[in-house]
């Protein structure tokens, strides 16, 4: 009889093995380099940067958890769309993207102030 994890989070486990041990590095590593940053910005409060890198990792989680609900099989007709659009913006960033070191390297997006 499956757990209820196992209904829940489906596909490969290594999958999600991998996701939460580079989850749990990433706090690790997030947490032993913001000491010089929570002293200079944060009058000293690390626990700001691993709170603040928690709730990234919780979104992300969330968004992995729901787009690996969503079937396959709506995945294949999108990308075939998105196909379709990238083509025109490759060849818009080539011509009009902002340059950088002798290269075209992204678009950007009026308005917003965002590259």
């Amino acid at each position: 009889m499956k757990t209820i994890t196992a209904k829940i989070f489906k596909g490969d486990a290594v999958i999600w093995g991998v996701i939460a041990m580079l989850s749990i590095f990433s706090i690790l590593a997030v947490y032993s380099s913001t000491g010089t940053l929570a002293f200079k910005y944060q009058g000293g409060n690390t626990l700001y940067y691993l709170l603040r890198h928690g709730f990234l990792l919780l979104i992300g989680f969330a968004i992995i958890f729901i787009t690996h609900k969503i079937p396959v099989i709506i995945y294949l007709k999108i990308s075939q769309i998105l196909l379709f659009i990238s083509i025109p913006l490759l060849v818009w960033t080539l011509i009009r993207g902002t340059n950088l070191n002798e290269a075209s390297r992204w678009l950007t997006i009026p308005g917003i102030g965002l590259s």
